[in-house]
């Protein structure tokens, strides 16, 4: 593990935290998460705990991996694999209550939001407004005029800010969008996207916020859509200058849809 890593804290310790605390521990030798916030503490407990248990498990991966390829007499070698434990072993997260208390930690570099759709533009806000870089996870924004809202402070603070949209990096997406912008396949009329997406029952059961206006503002295209609309856009170059769509709760009782034309 480097000496210097860029020092991280989680908002939101729910569902999708357990994801990013395994690619924060795949990325334990240039971050490490220092803190971690949710208005629920349990969950900010289990979190920290996670992502101690992640750290430590990186930390033998390494420690195996470098027994294996070292030669009996290699002291550089051990001296690193300890080094690693050390540094796993003295892993410690500090908990808050919310993103306000986590921000006005001095330690603390950069956030990964993590929370609810609904609620992901003030903590981003928030972060550039305290000189935080901010990841957030997908969906950005409920709408166009808070998308605007979290770009104008990201731009006034100089901060670094991505917006999840991995769909978009694949391969076979980088070869699509090379092939139409290079006019290789001539010049396009038409276009058009599919996406069979099924959620069970499960994931929208009561006391979640999926399926919800408040917590979810949106399902399928908003929340699920955006996954091949994304790139989809991207691939075919052209701006969006018309809508119609018909957009409903049809297979779930739920406030917002789950089937979107």
């Amino acid at each position: 593990m480097a000496d210097r890593k860029l020092k991280v804290g989680f908002v939101g310790c729910g569902g999708i935290s357990r994801m990013y605390t395994d690619i924060y521990a795949g990325l334990a030798d240039v971050a490490q998460v220092v803190a971690v916030a949710d208005l629920q503490p349990d969950l900010a407990r289990a979190r920290a705990a996670a992502l101690g248990d992640a750290y430590r498990a990186e930390a033998a991966r390494h420690r195996a991996l470098g027994h294996n390829a070292r030669s009996p007499d290699d002291r550089d070698v051990e001296l690193a694999l300890a080094a690693d434990d050390e540094a796993a072993a003295a892993v410690s997260i500090r908990l808050y209550g919310d993103h306000e208390e986590l921000l006005a930690d001095d330690e603390v570099e950069a956030i990964v939001v993590l929370t609810p759709p609904s609620v992901r533009g003030v903590p981003t806000v928030a972060g550039a407004d305290a000189g935080k870089h901010v990841f957030i996870q997908g969906p950005m924004a409920r709408s166009v005029a808070e998308a605007d809202e979290m770009v104008a402070a990201v731009n006034a603070s100089g901060i670094v800010f991505h917006s999840q949209c991995g769909s978009r990096y694949s391969r076979g997406m980088a070869h699509a969008q090379r092939a139409v912008a290079s006019g290789l396949m001539g010049r396009m009329a038409f276009a058009r996207v599919d996406l069979n997406l099924f959620r069970p029952a499960g994931y929208f059961r009561p006391g979640r916020w999926h399926g919800s206006w408040d917590g979810e503002g949106g399902t399928a295209v908003f929340h699920h859509g955006r996954y091949i609309i994304d790139p989809f856009l991207l691939v075919v170059g052209s701006p969006v200058v018309e809508v119609t769509a018909y957009s409903g709760a049809v297979l779930r009782e739920i406030e917002t849809d789950d089937l979107s034309l």
